[in-house]
């Protein structure tokens, strides 16, 4: 129980900070979650944690930090095959690939890294 009571706070850390317009730099997460996820963290302790994460802004990154610093957890990078430009990002304009990767459910762009994922007892 104590494991999905951290899972869907950090899940809910990760939908609150995206959803901000703001940089996360204006609050100290780390020290919230670390604050009200003590017990929870004697829960996974042992354990060999994963924080999986993709970020071409960098906001998800940090997030990603936060979790890994959180749960101890190794911080791996999903890099694109072909990388995002600027243009790609820019989410005013309804052509960008952005835009068309988050509208066609069935957009899949590559991948140039892959991860041995047997080792890890949890993932994020």
């Amino acid at each position: 129980m104590k494991k999905i009571s951290l899972l869907l706070l950090l899940g809910l850390f990760i939908f609150l900070v995206g959803c901000k317009s703001s940089t996360i730099d204006e609050v100290n997460p780390s020290e919230n979650i670390t604050n009200n996820s003590s017990s929870n963290q004697d829960d996974i302790s042992g354990s060999r944690i994963a924080v999986i994460y993709f970020s071409a802004t960098g906001n998800t990154q940090r997030v990603a930090e936060v979790i890994a610093e959180v749960t101890g957890g190794e911080l791996l990078e999903i890099i694109p095959s072909e990388p995002y430009t600027s243009a790609d990002l820019n989410y005013t304009d309804n052509s960008c690939r952005a835009n068309q990767e988050q509208n066609n459910p069935n957009a899949r762009p590559g991948i140039s890294n892959t991860f041995v994922l047997d080792n890890y007892d949890n993932i994020f």
